[in-house]
């Protein structure tokens, strides 16, 4: 007996010491414990080093759910932050557009991330600029962000008696999470990428849609009448604009083909 309790004894400690191992996503109940849901314009890969925190610089959000908002009142930065050895549901793609479940703000005044699912910009059949999600709704398309959008405002008015709208966020959570990429991509894989996205973005497209595609701008100087964005592992794209609204604004216009090049990001 005595020989039983104290083999018990060292497999709860081995169990305490153990590092803690992510949940299923069928195990998450995200859309239902997130305290805030909202889509949000932000860098991944930003160290803070005085907390020893990995996280996104926040710099535009849409609120869907809670009290999330992405600028405090004194306007310094908002923190989204994962705790090493946390797990988010995540691709590094840099500066991008994310729809983030949150815990409530810490003490700190950080944001705990739960869960991080990039929305992926792309031109349609017609050339339109539009932003969709991993994973599958109901009719197996992916779901846009505007029907997502809609999905998690319907959810969080269900509150606590989750209906019809917080059980197909639940599913498609889980188709997403399934199916986003965690790795960086090859220099290989996002040259391919770039190439594809340049040769579908079409002449009048505005530097607003564009930057949706290619948010990240490169460093340095850039033509007269083009910009650079640096696309990552070492992808460079080149767009020329019009001065539709003035110099270097979200109106002007893509005035010819965009090149893709091979070059490292250039630093002001």
């Amino acid at each position: 007996m005595a020989f039983g309790v104290r083999l018990l004894a060292l497999y709860m400690l081995a169990r305490m010491l153990a590092p803690a191992r992510c949940a299923k996503p069928k195990e998450i109940p995200l859309a239902r414990s997130a305290d805030s849901i909202a889509f949000v314009r932000a860098r991944l890969d930003v160290v803070d080093l005085t907390t020893g925190w990995r996280g996104f610089g926040v710099y535009r959000g849409e609120t869907l759910k809670g009290e999330f908002r992405a600028r405090q009142a004194e306007g310094k930065d908002v923190w989204l932050s994962v705790k090493a050895g946390g797990c988010p549901t995540m691709a590094s793609l840099g500066l991008a557009v994310y729809l983030v479940f949150l815990d409530r703000r810490d003490a700190k005044g950080h944001w705990p991330v739960l869960a991080a699912i990039p929305v992926e910009y792309a031109p349609d059949a017609n050339g339109h600029i539009v932003g969709t999600l991993p994973g599958r709704l109901k009719g197996g398309e992916a779901p846009s962000r505007e029907a997502i959008a809609r999905l998690v405002r319907a959810a969080a008015k269900e509150g606590n008696r989750p209906g019809q709208a917080s059980r197909m966020l639940e599913v498609w959570l889980r188709s997403a999470q399934s199916r986003v990429r965690t790795d960086a991509m090859t220099h290989e894989e996002r040259m391919r990428w770039a190439e594809r996205m340049a040769a579908a973005i079409r002449p009048g497209t505005t530097r607003a849609d564009l930057e949706k595609v290619f948010p990240q701008r490169d460093g340095g100087l850039s033509g007269p009448n083009s910009t650079r964005y640096y696309a990552g592992a070492e992808v460079m794209v080149e767009a020329p604009f019009d001065t539709t609204g003035g110099a270097v604004k979200p109106t002007n216009r893509v005035s010819g083909s965009i090149k893709v090049t091979k070059s490292g990001m250039h630093i002001d």
